[in-house]
């Protein structure tokens, strides 16, 4: 029961009622349902404690040592290549490991080698690392014989996966004149279900909130950035599943490769879809995958069609056998959000006789997450009151 309730904290569900327009067909007989389910933490990676023995102030010419326990609050998902970098240690010297002479480096290593830049240490669930820096306050002299109060500034990166899962209801015209002869409505659901992670996928549909069998509908979708931090580089970049298509034949045979793992997969599942290797290399280790299911025809998308072809410089490449779209170049994130447009334009076609039928859409978002802060300390003679 104790295992019940705390999952019902992890997942925030809300249910709401979607408000279609009156002039829109088969409005009058369609209710419209929105659940919307929010899994697990936003900001995954955090620092508990930052701190330094002794602790402020210290005297001139001392040693110091900075310690950062870091945590991964996610009970089901393994950050990956986590590194803490003290990027100014501004007027301390960093000691040198091997060596231990006080110098000033272009960067400090920490005394435990897995959580740095060279060592990326994967951090799994709910699991928790200390990481240590070993410093030496300036002398005297340098200090001029008088207190300093000076920042330290440090930054936590590391790189996640991050998924949404839309299911959208796809309804039969035939079905919308039955309802309005027999004047009956029924209700169909759009379901969001966003899994954890500081960098968020999300979609719309432009105009009706569900899609008419053998029409195009037109879905949007944006990159917001729901944690403390920024992403490197403020950009999502491509994946490593595109990188990765140049040790192929052909480019097709990879979309191939790629969507026979999913077709085997429950793409509710998260942390199966986030594990999934391709030539022993996370699939979407940075950049942004969307999958469609097969019963939807791909029309357009940003930079390509399927009449025109596509364009040499566009956003996203789409395989249309597979309905699996990657993006190509690097998507900009600004204050908060991606405006780039990234619309998309589908066909459906459901089975014959089939009244309503409710269609899963997969977006993956793999991305490098940085958060930075700094911890003030004063360096102070002895007696200097």
């Amino acid at each position: 029961m104790k295992k019940i309730a705390y999952l019902m904290v992890l997942a925030l569900v809300l249910v709401s009622g979607c408000v279609i327009p009156g002039d829109i067909f088969g409005s009058n007989v369609l209710n419209v349902q929105q659940n919307t389910v929010q899994n697990g933490e936003k900001d995954v990676v955090v620092l508990t404690k930052a701190e330094t023995i002794p602790t402020s102030t210290v005297l001139p010419d001392q040693d110091v040592a900075l310690y950062f326990i870091v945590q991964n609050k996610d009970t089901m998902k393994t950050a990956r290549k986590v590194f803490i970098d003290l990027f100014n240690p501004s007027i301390f010297k960093c000691v040198d490991k091997s060596t231990l002479v006080s110098t000033f480096h272009e960067q400090c290593e920490s005394t435990d080698t897995r959580y740095t830049k060279a060592g990326e240490e994967d951090l799994l669930p709910g699991e928790q690392a200390q990481v240590k820096f070993n410093l030496r306050s300036p002398s005297q002299t340098e200090i001029g014989g008088i207190k300093q109060t000076t920042d330290l500034n440090y930054e936590i990166s590391y790189d996640f996966l991050s998924s949404l899962s839309y299911v959208v209801p796809v309804v039969d015209m035939q079905e919308v004149i039955n309802r309005q002869q027999s004047n009956e409505k029924t209700t169909v659901q759009i379901s969001k279900s966003y899994s954890s992670g500081p960098l968020q996928v999300d979609v719309e549909m432009l105009g009706a909130p569900y899609i008419l069998n053998n029409n195009n509908a037109v879905l949007l979708f944006t990159i917001k950035n729901v944690g403390s931090g920024t992403p490197k580089g403020s950009n999502i970049t491509t994946p490593q599943a595109y990188r990765l298509s140049g040790q192929i034949s052909d480019i097709g045979d990879l979309f191939n490769k790629i969507a026979n793992v999913l077709n085997g997969l429950d793409k509710t599942n998260y942390p199966s879809i986030d594990s999934l290797q391709l030539n022993g290399e996370p699939m979407v280790d940075q950049g942004l995958m969307i999958v469609f299911p097969p019963e939807f025809e791909l029309i357009e998308w940003p930079g390509g069609s399927k009449v025109g072809g596509e364009k040499e410089d566009a956003l996203f490449h789409c395989d249309t056998s597979t309905n699996i779209c990657i993006n190509k170049r690097d998507i900009s994130i600004f204050r908060d959000a991606s405006r780039v447009s990234m619309r998309f334009t589908i066909h459906p076609t459901m089975p014959a006789d089939t009244p309503f039928r409710s269609y899963s859409i997969l977006a993956l978002l793999g991305y490098t997450y940085e958060l930075r802060n700094s911890i003030s300390m004063t360096v102070n003679p002895f007696q200097n009151v």
